[in-house]
């Protein structure tokens, strides 16, 4: 199978899913989506084993073009002709991840990006800055695996940051007033809470004969590697970190400060959203989405009516979502337990700070004829309004009428 074989079967499959899903015929729908799933599985196990195959082919050597006349059929005789190479940062990450000899000009570059880890002949067990481009596309494969870590509004301020929570106006908000009567001084309920540093780190295993892939197959493996495994953890602490050694997410701080924005129910229905909904300030309104996993959506979500009988859920995967519920979009967030709804807005509502850029560490092991590789940042996040959010805690998905 070739990569537009590929391609052909997995929109097939998607159209296929689509079908069903719009016949109501959700059992199939998740069957033909697993179906999706293998297929993503198979072609990333032939995509390594073709980098593998290319990797034993090996290079031809680079023509050196220094002090080199070159005959062009009887015309004109270039003399000395030299090749300036434009050297990429990517490319010499890449070397040096492999555990590739680097020119004096790649290690000039090299040393450049990483003041404080400079060149030296074995690179093991040191931090690599990654290129900003490949950060981009890890970063950008994250936000696609979770989408709630593409809504946090993210800073890169080096150091602590201190922010202000105004709580309330305990006297002094804004009134009608006599045409006599003296204007009250505001006074203001502020609260603060302190971004600082967590480490965020995530390995990737491969055998020695990998490691010897071509360089142009390295960056977009380490793309996919690093982006599937921190995408996992980064999302899971916006959404439940405890604030202890990592960011404290969303669920905690409502458990914890914020109660009354919490709706429990002992089976999930259509009032559950309507209460939950209402518990959001208005200055939030406009970014409401709501998260959940797969469980709570096609066997609790998807199954509610309304008064009138008609479902809640409203299909539109065409958008890059499964589809909307009281015009919100959903989204599906498996860092939540079955039963457990975020309704909320993320962007304004969250604040997350990283304090170091990401970085590459590597290393081997011997023994195992293993090397390893992993990406690192480090951030600290937490609920920056409460009134943001609110949580649906359902102790079944039966989806009863409401």
């Amino acid at each position: 199978m070739n990569k537009k074989q590929y391609l052909e079967k997995r929109q097939a499959l998607l159209a296929a899913a689509q079908e069903l899903l719009n016949a109501g015929k959700i059992d199939e729908a998740k069957e033909k989506r697993q179906e999706i799933v293998n297929l993503d599985e198979q072609w990333d196990e032939i995509a390594k084993e073709q980098a593998n195959i290319a990797a034993l082919e090996g290079t031809h050597p680079p023509m050196e073009m220094a002090n080199v006349s070159v005959q062009n059929a009887g015309n004109n005789v270039v003399e000395n002709t030299r090749v300036e190479n434009n050297i990429s940062y990517e490319g010499v990450f890449a070397k040096v991840a492999l555990g590739r000899e680097l020119t004096a000009e790649e290690i000039a570059v090299y040393n450049q990006h990483n003041k404080e880890n400079t060149y030296k002949h074995s690179t093991t067990n040191t931090k690599i800055l990654i290129p900003e481009t490949v950060v981009a596309g890890i970063q950008e494969m994250m936000k696609e695996l979770h989408p709630i870590i593409g809504e946090v509004q993210e800073t890169t301020i080096n150091g602590i940051v201190k922010y202000k929570k105004h709580k309330s106006i305990k006297a002094g908000d804004a009134k009608y007033y006599a045409e006599d009567e003296a204007t009250k001084a505001e006074e203001n309920e502020w609260g603060e809470f302190t971004l600082t540093g967590h480490e965020l780190a995530k390995y990737v295993t491969v055998k020695w004969k990998l490691s010897q892939m071509a360089i142009e197959d390295f960056i977009p493996f380490i793309k996919r590697e690093i982006s599937q495994r921190m995408a996992a953890a980064k999302a899971r602490a916006i959404v439940k970190g405890t604030g202890v050694n990592q960011p404290t997410g969303i669920v905690t701080a409502l458990e914890q400060n914020a109660t009354d924005q919490i709706v429990n129910s002992p089976s999930l229905k259509y009032e559950d959203f309507t209460k939950a909904r209402a518990k959001i300030g208005t200055d939030f309104a406009s970014g409401v989405k709501i998260y959940c996993n797969t469980t709570t959506l096609w066997e609790g979500i998807a199954n509610i009516m309304d008064k009138n009988g008609r479902p809640i859920f409203l299909p539109s995967p065409v958008d890059g979502h499964p589809g909307k519920v009281l015009g919100m979009t959903v989204h599906e967030e498996d860092s939540l337990a079955d039963g457990e709804i975020i309704i909320g807005n993320v962007r304004d509502g969250y604040k997350m700070n990283r304090q170091e850029p990401m970085k590459l560490t590597q290393g081997e092991e011997g023994r195992q004829r293993e090397h390893w590789y992993g990406g690192y940042e480090v951030n600290d996040g937490n609920v920056y309004a409460e009134e943001a959010f609110a949580l649906i805690k359902a102790a079944k998905l039966d989806g009863l009428a409401g």
